[in-house]
């Protein structure tokens, strides 16, 4: 559940006074933006426009001043909106404008595993996977990830399969952005899957990978 704080006069995440000083330093910045946008809506009456913020840093349910600058923008314009990117909701309203909160889920699994294939720098081979997973493919009659099959697509599908239920996988909970700084990862003489999975922080991020703590490659 999130929790729902009060907002504060200064900014958070780590901004003091001067972050909160910088920020009323640029009111004619606020002034020329709020009159760019009534130009454009004058030049084009019947257009929409949607800003897009990737609020990664949490500013806007965090800083007050943030807010009133999103809110003006709104109540000075007609057919303006705002798309935030959020790692929490954002309950506090903009203005005299309400925001709406719309959950975003992950990827679902087969589209994950899939993604991540596309973006690996090497073959998968048996030491990224766990040892039961080894022994249930060779008992399936299954190829390995690191054979060569038929076709490219053959063993796409083949990984994707082998990738279902992997630790890494589970822990990336289907975000793309987790996915492609993972898969970067993946590289030769790189670290195994299993090592990334044992060395990934809160939020999908990723530790460098000690080399003592690199396993051993399986021939």
């Amino acid at each position: 559940s999130y929790e729902l704080r009060r907002p504060l006069p200064l900014p958070t995440n780590g901004m003091g006074a001067a972050d909160h000083d910088a920020l009323a330093s640029v009111q004619p910045v606020r002034q020329r933006l709020k009159s760019s946008l009534k130009a454009l809506e004058r030049a084009r009456p019947r257009a929409r426009f949607l800003v897009v913020l990737d609020d990664e840093a949490g500013a806007v349910s965090g800083c007050l001043e943030v807010q009133r600058l999103l809110g003006e923008m709104l109540e000075n314009t007609y057919h303006l909106h705002i798309l935030i990117l959020s790692r929490e909701p954002v309950y506090w309203s903009l203005g005299t404008t309400k925001v709406l909160n719309i959950p975003l889920k992950g990827l679902a699994e087969a589209d994950a595993t899939r993604l991540f294939l596309q973006r690996v720098h090497r073959p998968l081979g048996p030491h990224d996977f766990l040892p039961t997973s080894i022994l249930a493919a060779h008992s399936a009659g299954g190829v390995g990830a690191a054979m060569v099959p038929p076709d490219k697509a053959a063993g796409l599908e083949a990984a994707s399969l082998r990738l279902r239920g992997h630790p890494l996988i589970q822990r990336l909970e289907g975000h793309p952005g987790r996915i492609r700084e993972a898969s970067s990862r993946v590289t030769p003489g790189g670290p195994s899957l299993l090592d990334l999975a044992a060395f990934l922080e809160p939020y999908g991020e990723l530790q460098d990978v000690p080399a003592a703590a690199l396993s051993p490659r399986l021939l």
